[in-house]
């Protein structure tokens, strides 16, 4: 009994983390492409923050961006390449 609980304490634990994390991630990611306002892919993401991010770690946050339509996405071929929404003038 006393395991089963430290391992539901552990699990509580990791997905705080994981969701402060997460969301660190994201804000890290979307202020670096506003900052630079290019587009990027998501090597170029990985190798441009130091590390600070792992590629399957991105890959899935970039993917989770797009389809919330936080960031626009381009697919050529099998590329996909990132970059902020640009806001036009009219």
């Amino acid at each position: 009994l006393n395991i089963i609980r430290k391992t539901i304490l552990l699990k509580k634990i990791f997905l705080k983390f994981y969701l402060k994390s997460s969301k660190q991630s994201e804000k890290i990611v979307l202020d670096y492409l506003v900052k630079e306002n290019r587009p990027f892919s998501a090597q170029d993401l990985v190798n441009n923050l130091g590390g600070q991010i792992g590629k399957s770690a991105i890959v899935k946050l970039l993917d989770e961006l797009a389809s919330q339509k936080k960031i626009n996405e381009k697919v050529y071929n099998k590329q996909k390449v990132y970059m902020t929404l640009q806001v036009g003038k009219l």
